[in-house]
């Protein structure tokens, strides 16, 4: 479960980002996708646009809070996004559109500068091998470099 109401911030005033795994599904994962429309509203919320996760946060906020600032970081290679923004019937949508060919590095800092606190749904626990060159868990390491607070729920255990 997404506890964000320990993060210290107010989410009325806040951005939240989101990242996770390419391949989350929710018709596989139901709890993480009841907990993502549980979440509360905050001013703004940040994603990275690709397929999985991404897309489905920002579906989901979209559609639950149109008034809200959506902001959709579009990577510099663009073969795994998933547009789910350009049907969306929301107040301000901002898309940042990374250069071409530029890293995820870079989409995963400018999530992370952007936010207050983030919600990831990594594929693995942080101790997995694989985790290692998770993007997702780039983005969390990042975040919590950047002293961000940050709500983690694995797909899976290993």
């Amino acid at each position: 479960m997404f506890d964000v109401t320990a993060f210290p911030l107010d989410p009325a005033t806040s951005t939240l980002g989101f990242s996770g795994s390419r391949s989350f599904n929710p018709v596989d994962h139901p709890n993480i996708a009841l907990d993502l429309k549980r979440l509360p509203p905050f001013e703004a919320y940040i994603t990275g646009a690709c397929v999985g996760f991404d897309h489905y946060a920002g579906l989901v906020m979209a559609t639950l809070h149109p008034d809200a600032t959506h902001v959709v970081v579009i990577p510099g290679r663009r073969g795994l996004i998933k547009d789910w923004w350009s049907s969306a019937r929301v107040h301000t949508l901002i898309v940042v559109d990374m250069p071409a060919g530029s890293s995820y590095l870079l989409r995963n800092q400018k999530i992370v500068d952007d936010c207050d606190a983030l919600v990831a749904v990594p594929e693995l626990p942080s101790w997995a091998y694989e985790s290692r060159r998770s993007g997702t868990w780039q983005t969390i390491r990042l975040a919590q470099r950047d002293g961000k607070p940050v709500a983690v729920q694995a797909l899976r255990e290993v």
